[in-house]
């Protein structure tokens, strides 16, 4: 597992998925297992939407659009050469 700290995007068995900014890999699943039941867990390059609680960084605007391609990833998927923000 890695020990990155930042922003990881969580897919669960039982619910919709979404960004947790918690430390390493392994906080990251302790925290979001409070969420449900974890399935995969994938660093992000930038926060995105939905964020769980608890939220660390929450002046980190969430910059990721497309956290489902981004994840696992050091950098954004950006069809159309626009910044992410566009």
């Amino acid at each position: 597992m890695s020990q990155v700290e930042g922003f990881w995007w969580v897919t669960f068995e039982d619910r919709i998925p979404g960004c947790i900014d918690h430390g390493t890999e392994e906080e990251a699943r302790a925290a979001a297992s409070a969420h449900g039941s974890v399935k995969t867990i994938k660093a992000l390059p930038y926060p995105a939407s939905p964020r769980l609680a608890p939220v660390k960084n929450e002046d980190f605007p969430s910059f990721c659009y497309r956290p489902a391609a981004c994840s696992g990833k050091g950098y954004c998927i950006n069809p159309g050469g626009r910044a992410c923000t566009s």
